[in-house]
Formats: structure tokens, C-alpha cells, sequence
């Protein structure tokens, strides 16, 4: 087929200046039981145009006719004239998405898409999209030959055209300037670097001279930021200045003082196997001293007197015992730390102690408060007027396991108070503990206060206990002595207190009972012997006490 024969365009649509009357618009749904004999893009001509009218059958309507044509040509009329339709999701999900290859125009003038995939139902132009520019992988015509087509290495999107210059000896460069419409413009000279690129290295690019007459150089890449090099002025006269002001010295000396002298140089001295120190205001004035090596001093502590049998100390180090050691010429010599020296520590009230390097042990001793005398209340035989002394504290002695670091806190219970004469009601004193980070290791209980059981009956208090826990190993225990009984019917008897592992013990006293005055030790009951009806209290227990001495 030759282009000349091809059919004669539609100038305008079929039946374009039809009357109203004479054209209807063709819809989609059909219009069996609508429209009598309507047409529809859904059954076309329905079956009742295909039966004669002498059977009941409606003719094709004229209209109908015209308005299918109509739209045909339309559409034909639009791609006769060149139209790409634009992109129309309502028609996409009509017919199931576009197929591949179809072509449709975008929303910017001169942009075409091109469907990648069938049934394609994405929008062009939006991420992700089955679309593509139908220009892909062409190039647009710039009026001349460029250097390269579709770009390229370090190549930025102004293309560049690169021509002889025929003033100078060299290569002379423009390009499309796209913030002047994409005119050629006048770039500049090109200078071209050759060799072999060592590794690590990159090629020059661009050189210009700058202002202070130094050249200047970009990498072959045209980095943003220019190296500048140093003319040979520059360093002759670097090189004379760190000659006047450098080339002799060792190094400054930061504030000299009267008699110090100047550094002049340090060298290995090949012969002596040594460094060589050389010092001194100038030439002709320097003394040269030897300079001792590390290995020479290592461990060197002091020399001193070694007549008399004295001797030469060498080193001062910490052993694997964790003790500091000196060595001397003739042996060696550990030194004592903290916790190698016992050290007792009395606590008659409460306190901590935190366990010091060296110390691995802490010998203890320790007893609970003891108990209060009883109460007397009566003024015959018939009544209890001789009431029980108190029970002592529980002892224990032994030792603690411990670390540098650890916390041993001790706590000192307070002596027993003579308890109101009550059945059943005694009072004890308070117990002494001792704890390790926390942890209660020890206890001593104390003692309980004399007991009133009835009018004529009073029994001594008993004693405290001991109870240990990990940690801590007693040695020795001692659950402390019970109190004196006081009135038992009509014996009447003075309930004196216990005593503590100090002694100390409190005595029955007429009108009021003595208290213990030992740690530990219970105090008296108290008695009445006038015959009056008074109350009278027994005396306090003695307090707690404890005390730890250290040991390695």
C-alpha cells in the first residue's frame, strides 16, 4: 500500500450537522423493555428490528444509525489528526487494564507512555508504574554532533561539544547552558593529563593559576574544591625558616631557669650501644652525657649504706599474694598491708566496717543485752514484795570470712527495762547482730527480764541464745546465766541478776533493783521489806557489746 492511497480523512464526522431529531446518543446498557427497538452498545440492534412489522416488529431507527456512526468517525477523526487519548482509569477498569504496547499521551504537553505489561490497570507517570516513556533510549536532536550520546562517566546532563581552537594549541570546549533555554555556550580550554594512575591515585584534572600566583588543580572527577600547590619560593622559604629556627634543637624548653641549659642533640652512640644526650649554650661549648636505658633501671628502688650489713635495695613490686615486696641484694622482704596488723574495734553501739586489702578474717566477739529485774509490788508474805533478778545476754565468740571490700555491720541491742507487774508480760533485752553486706551472720539474743507468775511466785528470767548463719564460724557459745528466782511462797529470797561474760551483774535492792553494769549482764529484782504497798522496779539490763579484730 503507498501513502497516496490512503483513504480520505474525515473532515468532520458522519452526520456532525444532524438535527436533534435525527441523531441519538448510543448508550451502554440495553434498552429491551427502555426503549422499544433502541439500539445499545450492549445488544446493538435488538431482535424485535430483526421481525417484520407485519409480526410486530419495530424498524432500525435512523437516529440510532446516525449517532453509532457519529461516534466512530468521532473517534477515527481524533487519531487521523495525530491524538494519542490520554490515560482514562474509568476505560481501564472497563476493559480490564490497557494491553502491552498501547499509547497513551500524559498530562505535560509532548509526553507519551508507552503499557509495559497487559491489563494494565496503574496510573503512568506514579511510582512503580507498568508504564514508560515512549522516548526511552532516544536522544533528543541538539543541532550538532555532541562528544557523547546519553551520557556518561562524571558526564553531567549539559552536554558538551569539543572542537580545535584555532588561536591556540588546544581543545576548546561548550556546552548547553540549561539556565539559558539549553543555548550553546562558550565553556573553555581543555587540558588533557596522561600517564599511569597509581593506585590510590587519581588523575588532574582542571589547573588554573590563583590570585596569589599558585597553581591550583581540580581531580580528573572536577570535584568542587581546588588543591593549591606550592611554588618553589614557597619552600625555600619554609625550609629556611625551620633551619634558623628548628634545624639545631632537640626540642624547646618550656621555662628555663637559672643554670638549666639548652637540648642540642640525641643520638645512638654505636660503640657505647647507648643514647647520647648533648647539651650546652652552643658549638664549641656542648657536653655530651650517655643516657641510662630502661633496662638498666628496671627495678632499681635506691642505693644506701651498705656497710655495717646493710644492703643494696633493687626492686619494690606487688607479689601474687597481693602483699608489696621488696628485694634487695641479699633476699627479699614482704611488706606489711593494713590487715596484716590485728586490730581490735570495740562496739558498745551500733556501727559498720568496711574490710580493707590484706584482711581475709575478722575474729569476733560478741553478747546480747541482758534483762531487766523484776518489779516488786505488795506489803506482806502474802504478796510477791521480792521479785527475780534478770537473765544475761547469749556470747559467742569465733570468726568471720571476708573480702576487701566487704561491709560488717554490727548492731548493739539495748539493755532489758524492768517490765510492769503483769502474768506473762516479761521483757527482754535487745539482741546484738552482726551482719555481712546486708546478710545477718550472727545473733545474740538477750535476756529475759525477771518473771512475775503469780503473787507469791517470782522466777529468775532466762537467758539469751545464739544462732549463725554463712559466713560465720563460732567458736564458743555461751547461752549466758539465768536470773535469780525472788519470792516463792513465804521464802523470800533476793533475785539478784546474772552476769555477763564480763562479770557486772545487777544486785536485788530494797525499794528498786541495781542494774547490771557489765555487757550482758541482767539486772536486779527488786524487793520491799516495810511493809508498805508500793511499786518498785527491778534494775536494766547492761547493754550489748561486741568486739572484731582483723587478721590476714
Amino acid at each position: 500500500m503507498k501513502q497516496s492511497s490512503f483513504p480520505a480523512k474525515f473532515a468532520l464526522p458522519f452526520a456532525g450537522s444532524a438535527g436533534a431529531s435525527y441523531i441519538r446518543t448510543i448508550p451502554q446498557a440495553s434498552q429491551i423493555g427502555v426503549s422499544a427497538g433502541a439500539a445499545s452498545l450492549t445488544d446493538g440492534f435488538p431482535p424485535v428490528t430483526f421481525d417484520p412489522v407485519s409480526a410486530g416488529g419495530t424498524p432500525p431507527s435512523g437516529a440510532d444509525m446516525n449517532g453509532i456512526l457519529n461516534w466512530v468517525t468521532s473517534v477515527l477523526q481524533a487519531y487521523q489528526s495525530g491524538y494519542f487519548g490520554a490515560w482514562d482509569g474509568t476505560f481501564a477498569t472497563s476493559i480490564g487494564g490497557y494491553p502491552m504496547n498501547a499509547i497513551v499521551s500524559g498530562s505535560t504537553a509532548g509526553v507519551y507512555y508507552v503499557s509495559t505489561t497487559d491489563d494494565n490497570m496503574t496510573t503512568p507517570g506514579a511510582s512503580g508504574a507498568a508504564w514508560q516513556s515512549l522516548f526511552t533510549g532516544l536522544q533528543a536532536s541538539l543541532g550538532f554532533t555532541p562528544v557523547q550520546q546519553g551520557g556518561g562517566v562524571y558526564q553531567a546532563a549539559t552536554k558538551v561539544f569539543v572542537g580545535k581552537d584555532s588561536t591556540y594549541s588546544g581543545l576548546r570546549y561548550s556546552y548547553l547552558d540549561p539556565n539559558n533555554s539549553n543555548a550553546l555556550t562558550e565553556g573553555g580550554y581543555l587540558v588533557s593529563s596522561y600517564g599511569t594512575i597509581l593506585s590510590g591515585s587519581t588523575q588532574v584534572g582542571d589547573l588554573t593559576i590563583n590570585p596569589d600566583g599558585r597553581l591550583a588543580f581540580q581531580s580528573v572527577k572536577m570535584a568542587d574544591v581546588y588543591t593549591v600547590a606550592a611554588n618553589l619560593s614557597d619552600v625555600t622559604a619554609e625550609t629556611a625558616r625551620a633551619e634558623a629556627a628548628e634545624g639545631s634543637l632537640v626540642s624547646g624548653t618550656l621555662s628555663m631557669a637559672s643554670g638549666d641549659q639548652q637540648g642540642q642533640g640525641l643520638h645512638w652512640s654505636g660503640s657505647l650501644g647507648a643514647p647520647m644526650f648533648a647539651y650546652g649554650p652552643g658549638a664549641g661549648s656542648t657536653t655530651v652525657v650517655q643516657v641510662a636505658l630502661a633496662s638498666q633501671l628496671s627495678g632499681y628502688v635506691g642505693g644506701g649504706l651498705t656497710s655495717g650489713g646493710n644492703y643494696k635495695g633493687e626492686e619494690l613490686y606487688l607479689a601474687s599474694n597481693g602483699h608489696p615486696t621488696f628485694a634487695y641484694d641479699g633476699g627479699s622482704q614482704q611488706l606489711a598491708l593494713p590487715g596484716d596488723i590485728a586490730t581490735p574495734m570495740p562496739f558498745a553501739s551500733s556501727g559498720t566496717y568496711t574490710v580493707v586489702q590484706g584482711v581475709s578474717r575478722i575474729f569476733f566477739e560478741a553478747v546480747g543485752a541482758g534483762g531487766a529485774g523484776g518489779m516488786s509490788s505488795g506489803n506482806e508474805n502474802t504478796e510477791s514484795i521480792y521479785a527475780a533478778g534478770g537473765g544475761a545476754g547469749a556470747y559467742a565468740r569465733g570468726f568471720l570470712a571476708v573480702s576487701a571490700g566487704d561491709v560488717v555491720t554490727v548492731g548493739i541491742g539495748s539493755g532489758g527495762v524492768s517490765p510492769t507487774h503483769t502474768t506473762g508480760t516479761p521483757t527482754y533485752g535487745g539482741s546484738t547482730t552482726i551482719a555481712i553486706n546486708g546478710t545477718v551472720v550472727l545473733t545474740c539474743t538477750g535476756g529475759q527480764s525477771g518473771v512475775w507468775n503469780d503473787v507469791t511466785d517470782a522466777a529468775g528470767g532466762s537467758a539469751g541464745n545464739v544462732t549463725s548463719g554463712s559466713g560465720c564460724t563460732v567458736q564458743l557459745q555461751c547461752n549466758g546465766g539465768f536470773g535469780g528466782d525472788g519470792q516463792s511462797g513465804t521464802n523470800l529470797a533476793n533475785g539478784n541478776g546474772a552476769a555477763g561474760p564480763w562479770g557486772g551483774a545487777g544486785r536485788a535492792g530494797n525499794g528498786g533493783g541495781v542494774s547490771g553494769n557489765g555487757p550482758g549482764a541482767g539486772g536486779g529484782g527488786a524487793y520491799n521489806d516495810t511493809t508498805t504497798s508500793n511499786n518498785y522496779y527491778g534494775g536494766s539490763g547492761g547493754p550489748g557489746y561486741a568486739i572484731l579484730t582483723t587478721a590476714p
